[in-house]
């Protein structure tokens, strides 16, 4: 009886270890992939590092929001991460999608590589999700990129440098993006689906708001 005992302690100390070592190679996987996808949006002058680690934050929030609930999501953070980094490169033109696939092919599986090419390539305009198993993770690179459009500062920065707009041009453009378009997502209710995004969303659109509104007080003075 003390043997099976000692066996069954056995068997328990070893089980617990090799979580351990898994735990510590996801991680060191999961810090290569950020690495390595940074990397990428670095070295192309095309690229706005700033914007992907925007992105990246609100997805990582996200991510860690769901897992309690969804803790397969753990299997699928390099798809997420790398897909939130390289968010923008879909907004270029798909060449320049595949130059990214290429280069995460150096470490992720081409079967990973593959879902994280359509999500980046899919319109985050619109409810269209990828269907099966990688549904949440498309919805939550959507939701962060959704997020990181409540930026009145930023959409101004890039009027004014990337448009080359006076500053009252870049004002009106930002005050028709957000009355058109971005202060009327939030209500829709089936926009903001995961629990960090509506309370995330709600704060960023009442910020939003107020600034839109200070921009609209300064053009009439």
């Amino acid at each position: 009886m003390k043997e099976i005992k000692n066996e069954t302690n056995n068997k328990n100390r070893v089980d617990s270890l090799n979580i351990i070592i898994y735990k510590m190679f996801r991680q060191r996987s999961l810090i290569t992939t950020i690495n390595h996808s940074f990397r990428y949006m670095k070295n192309n002058p095309k690229n706005n590092p700033k914007e992907a680690l925007t992105m990246f934050h609100f997805a990582k929030n996200i991510c860690d929001s769901e897992l309690l609930n969804n803790p397969y999501l753990e299997q699928h953070k390099e798809i997420i991460y790398a897909s939130t980094i390289g968010h923008q490169l879909q907004l270029q033109d798909k060449n320049e999608v595949m130059k990214y696939q290429h280069h995460l092919s150096e470490i992720i599986p081409l079967s990973e590589v593959v879902v994280i090419g359509e999500i980046i390539n899919a319109q985050p305009h619109f409810q269209r999700l990828i269907p099966g198993e990688y549904r949440l993770a498309h919805t939550i690179v959507r939701e962060s990129y959704l997020l990181s459009l409540y930026n009145v500062n930023k959409c101004m920065n890039d009027n004014i440098i990337n448009h080359k707009m006076d500053y009252i041009s870049a004002s009106k453009a930002t005050i028709n993006v957000f009355e058109s378009y971005l202060l009327k997502l939030l209500p829709i209710s089936d926009v903001f689906v995961t629990t960090y995004s509506r309370k995330k969303a709600s704060q960023l659109f009442i910020k939003a708001f107020e600034q839109v509104n200070e921009l609209k007080q300064e053009l009439v003075k």
